[in-house]
């Protein structure tokens, strides 16, 4: 198979079916594509038009291939042009063209057409591929001027559309953000996912599957490769695959172990967890409270639906917190602070949990109709992570949760959830993350193969 860097980083790209005709998607591609800067150029190739956006337009692939080098051609037309363009660009030995197809998945009349002209591709041995036009300009960044994160690769537009929206709302960035149509094409998501996780720009993948239409083998061996370089984590939302091939998928994934989110919410909290580089080392949690009654329904997830631990610091963590609190305490995990507590208390008892050897992660919940002094103790309290490889996780409430707050959180990269129960579950999270971090880097002890050889020297006896 041919590299798939032409794929990724073309220098002429023709455009079959780019249009001038407003609200089409010829148009859109067309223009997105001339509005990037590092192509030499965008051909455009219709028929029915003599120019198009003040560029020559081609009748076809072979009239623009006698005036022009094409390193990549994008196809903007129906399944039924498909196997002619195919057949065209084979006699003129392009070997990469990429489908653009909005539809997570094809009517049945569709998929048999897309099937033949992906089985004329593989003979041909053409690089075809299928993308929404959305993740065009994400497959064609440049890994050297794109600041380092994690990369998502999908297969549903309906899926990427709310992790799209999720990080949107917390300042994540990506590396990439692919979403791909699979229909067993030549290029499978596993060569996707090789090339992606080679990049250095890629700090981590987020991986989700929704079909196993294309190679499986290829598709576990670039995961189990991805997950020795960076952290992976796969979403699996398999509607109508072989229960054999499904059951092949996990086994090989937990046998690796590779992290599976099973909700979206574990999804999403894995992006989080990821862009904050934030580590948990454990299970014993601290809370930090000014308000009894949200912490006591936070109890009954901490206890009901996690294995995380409450802990009693230190007694040298009990007496630095006395020194600024007006009473004692009846206890102090959860720690219980009076409504009209000072930001600076908040902050000095977050302090001396984080010092804390017995605690591994802090868990403070805020409510308070006070806009500026809520502002205030996230300010003074966010402030605190910068310092500390422990995980900081904030929940402010009610009318405490502001805009500026959450803004604050964001740019500080800083563990916030909009509800305690979150908070706990992505903790919770974190600790399976680390945990499957530690197995995959373990060695293996050798085998003793001792035994064998006796038994093998029986036989021969």
């Amino acid at each position: 198979m041919p590299s798939l860097s032409p794929l990724f980083t073309p220098a002429r790209i023709a455009v079959v079916g780019a249009s001038d005709r407003i609200g089409s998607i010829g148009r859109k591609v067309y223009t997105q594509l001339t509005a990037l800067p590092q192509f030499q150029s965008v051909i455009p190739v219709n028929p029915n038009h003599k120019t198009i956006g003040g560029q020559k337009s081609y009748a076809n692939l072979s009239e623009a291939a006698s005036e022009h080098t094409i390193d990549l051609a994008i196809i903007v037309l129906s399944a039924d042009k498909l196997a002619s363009i195919i057949r065209e660009a084979a006699k003129i030995h392009l070997r990469h063209l990429i489908l653009i197809n909005e539809l997570d998945s094809a009517p049945s009349a569709w998929r048999n057409k897309l099937n033949r002209a992906a089985e004329a591709a593989r003979k041909a041995r053409i690089n075809l591929i299928s993308l929404p036009s959305n993740s065009l300009p994400e497959l064609f960044k440049q890994p050297e001027n794109t600041p380092k994160a994690c990369a998502y690769i999908g297969q549903s537009t309906s899926i990427a559309d709310c992790v799209a929206r999720y990080a949107q709302e917390r300042d994540i960035t990506f590396s990439r953000f692919l979403t791909l149509n699979t229909q067993n094409y030549p290029v499978s998501t596993g060569q996707i996912i090789d090339h992606i996780a080679a990049e250095t720009s890629s700090t981590a993948l987020l991986v989700h599957i929704s079909t196993l239409n294309d190679n499986l083998r290829e598709l576990i061996s670039a995961l189990t490769a991805a997950a020795r370089r960076k952290p992976v984590v796969v979403l699996i939302t398999l509607h109508d695959a072989n229960p054999q091939a499904e059951a092949m998928l996990l086994q090989a994934l937990e046998r690796q172990h590779i992290l599976i989110a099973h909700t979206l919410e574990q999804f999403f909290s894995a992006a989080k967890l990821i862009h904050t580089g934030i580590i948990s080392r454990g299970k014993r949690i601290a809370i930090i409270s000014n308000s009894p009654q949200i912490s006591t329904l936070t109890l009954k997830t901490l206890h009901r639906k996690t294995d995380l631990q409450l802990t009693e610091p230190q007694a040298h963590t009990i007496r630095g917190i006395a020194k600024y609190l007006p009473y004692k305490p009846s206890h102090h995990n959860p720690l219980y602070l009076p409504t009209d507590a000072l930001p600076a208390t908040f902050q000095a008892a977050a302090s001396q949990y984080l010092q804390d050897d017995h605690i591994d992660a802090i868990f403070i919940i805020y409510t308070g109709q006070n806009t500026a002094e809520s502002q205030q103790v996230a300010q003074m309290v966010s402030a605190l992570q910068k310092n500390s490889r422990k995980p900081l996780l904030l929940v402010w409430l009610g009318s405490a949760d502001t805009p500026q707050v959450r803004a604050l959180f964001n740019q500080r990269k800083t563990l916030h959830f909009k509800q305690p129960e979150s908070a706990l579950q992505a903790l919770a999270q974190l600790n399976l993350y680390h945990h499957h971090n530690q197995q995959r880097h373990q060695t293996q002890p050798p085998h003793n193969y001792t035994q064998a050889a006796h038994a093998a020297e029986e036989l021969h006896k």
